[in-house]
Order: C-alpha cells, then structure tokens, then sequence
C-alpha cells in the first residue's frame, strides 16, 4: 500500500514537472521554413517567420521577454506555425523576403505569398495584439485554398507595420 501511494505521489509530480515545463518552454518553432509550410497547409493556418540574427540585442530581449511567456505561445500557436530564421545563417532566406533589419516577423501563406511584415521588436502585449489583428482578417478564408489559388492570392495582404526609429517609442530600445 505504501508503495503504490509513493508511486501514485511520484506520477502526479512527475506530471505537474512536465506540464509546467511545458507551459514554460514558451513557443515550439518549427525546425525548418518547408516543415512550417507543410504543417500550415495541413492544419489551415498561417506561417509566421521570425528572422533574427545573434549579434541583436532587440532579438535576445524578445526571445527572453516575448517568445517564453506561455500566453505569447497560445496566441501565437493558435492561429500561426511558427519558425524562427537566422537571417546571418540563411542570407538566401532572408532577401526573398526584404529582410533588411532584425527582428523581423513575416507572415505568409503555406504558398508563401506575403501578408503581413512588421520590423522591430515588441512587448508581449503589443505582440499579441498584433499577431490577433492579423489572424483576424483571415476569419473565415481557408488558407489551404488561399495556398493553391495560381498567381496570387484572392485576398488584398495586410499593410505592412512598421515601427518607429525614435528610441523613446520602442521599450527594447531604450537604454
């Protein structure tokens, strides 16, 4: 008896480890940009690309601050597959994409088409605010469809969001 209530104990604490691991992990990025299309396509969502490079301070604050934070996951995951992109690692990638500036997140189809870019780093709630407004205006378009259309997409893309040069307007770049 005693040894099945020690056995019973260890399971649910082993349990309670792994579930708050989990949650603490932040977001699970795909490992690759064709793996983030590919599970797009199948499960009729989005594809957020990430591009960052080492040496980028704004990016290291948004790993740390942003992207571990279980409630930037969940709204992340919810409507998007993510994948990060080393823009110094993978240069072809990132001029395909106009990427000029780090961080920058590209949002795109399963096809590839591009539907929204922004430039620059973001509080947690700024992020998610954004990354809601774009999943909102594709409510009720299949993005499977969207990803087969021949010649572009039946949709008008997102005006790209830029963010301001004044440091005293962007939190991660105030010293």
């Amino acid at each position: 008896m005693r040894a099945r209530c020690w056995l019973l104990c260890m399971t649910v604490l082993s349990l309670g480890l792994v579930s708050r691991a989990w949650a603490q992990q932040g977001v699970r990025w795909q490992p690759n940009l064709d793996t983030a299309r590919a599970l797009a396509a199948q499960q009729n969502r989005l594809v957020l690309v990430h591009f960052w490079a080492e040496p980028c301070p704004p990016c290291t604050r948004m790993e740390r601050e942003v992207f571990s934070r279980p409630d930037v996951a969940a709204a992340l995951e919810a409507n998007f597959v993510p994948v990060k992109v080393n823009a110094q690692h993978y240069p072809k990638t990132a001029r395909e994409y106009g990427i000029t500036q780090w961080p920058t997140d590209v949002v795109i189809t399963p096809r590839g088409d591009i539907v929204d870019k922004t430039v620059g780093a973001a509080p947690a709630g700024e992020y998610i605010t954004r990354l809601n407004r774009v999943a909102a205006s594709f409510q009720g378009r299949t993005v499977r469809a969207l990803a087969q259309v021949p010649g572009g997409t039946p949709f008008s893309p997102a005006p790209p969001v830029s963010r301001s040069d004044d440091p005293r307007a962007d939190p991660f770049l105030r010293p």
